[in-house]
């Protein structure tokens, strides 16, 4: 959890090079004492956490492999990290596939963010209607 924090820190400050060797680092430790919100059943290096630092640095690819296998994780008792960890992965995977060209797969996963979101408060609703008007405009062509 120490290099987790240490990883989110550096993010925020911007440091992404730092920040992808903590959690690097941390997918090397076995983790001792798991957090209120993790998942057990999804480790460090499938974590979306991850994913947003490859986001950040620029590397697509690297995060489209982590928040698919993030999404892919299967366990009954992932409720709480879902809560907080689906929604924005399937949002960030339709702007990733989306700008790396990869039509179906971005208008999928917004379709997926904007079913999942579909009664989410309303302040949040712009992001809803932006990823349905995005799937639209992919499976259009456009």
């Amino acid at each position: 959890m120490l290099h987790r924090a240490w990883g989110a820190t550096y993010r925020a400050e911007g440091n992404t090079a730092q920040a992808l060797a903590e959690l690097q680092q941390a997918a090397r430790v076995v983790p001792l004492r798991i957090g209120l919100f993790d998942e057990p059943f999804v480790r460090s290096a499938d974590h979306p956490e991850l994913a947003r630092i490859y986001q950040q640095a620029g590397a697509a690819d690297s995060a489209i492999a982590v928040y698919e296998r993030f999404l892919a994780v299967r366990s009954l008792t992932r409720l709480t990290a879902d809560a907080f960890e689906r929604g924005q992965a399937l949002e960030a995977l339709g702007a990733l596939y989306e700008k790396r060209g990869d039509r179906g797969p971005a208008a999928a996963h917004y379709r997926a963010f904007a079913e999942l979101w579909r009664t989410a408060d309303s302040q949040l609703q712009r992001r809803v209607e932006t990823a349905r008007r995005r799937a639209a405009a992919l499976d259009a062509g456009g």
